[in-house]
């Protein structure tokens, strides 16, 4: 089997927005020699958010009135009086909810079949794209060489 180490100048971040620019730079190597040996990492992230609104629009109309009678029949004065009042409401609420949910994985893995091969490989994160970048330091292969790395052959 093959040797496998990490030897870490810093974490692998996955998000731009949760750490500074100058520990997005860091480098983080992966040593690993040939065999069958792999390597494999993996890294997610998800972040979801409500929002939630209401209105509330009330209309109302009132309706008043009256009806005052009054009859004199020999000196007599006989009065009505009638009275009236309505008031109508109307209530409507509405409520409003959103919400959106965004997430994003990135996973690689690293392995070589031929015992012998050991590689040191610096990975790095592109600013813009948020997905590993690779570069071989250091090591030896055999056929085919790897660029980078010292030939054994």
């Amino acid at each position: 089997g093959g040797k496998l180490g990490v030897a870490n100048a810093g974490p692998i971040h996955t998000s731009r927005e949760e750490v500074p620019y100058s520990a997005r730079q860091s480098r983080n190597v992966v040593s690993f020699s040939g065999g069958g040996q792999m390597y494999t990492f993996g890294a997610g992230s998800s972040q979801s958010h409500d929002t939630s609104n209401a209105e509330e629009k009330t209309t109302w109309m009132s309706f008043d009135g009256s009806l005052e009678l009054s009859v004199t029949v020999s000196a007599v004065t006989v009065g009505f009086s009638f009275g009236s009042s309505t008031l109508l409401l109307k209530s409507k609420r509405t409520a409003y909810t959103s919400g959106a949910e965004t997430a994003s994985a990135v996973s690689f893995t690293m392995g070589d079949a031929d015992l012998g091969d050991m590689f040191d490989v610096a990975i790095f994160e592109d600013p813009v794209y948020k997905t590993p970048v690779f570069k071989t330091l250091s090591g030896q292969s055999g056929c085919p060489h790897e660029h980078g790395t010292a030939p054994r052959e």
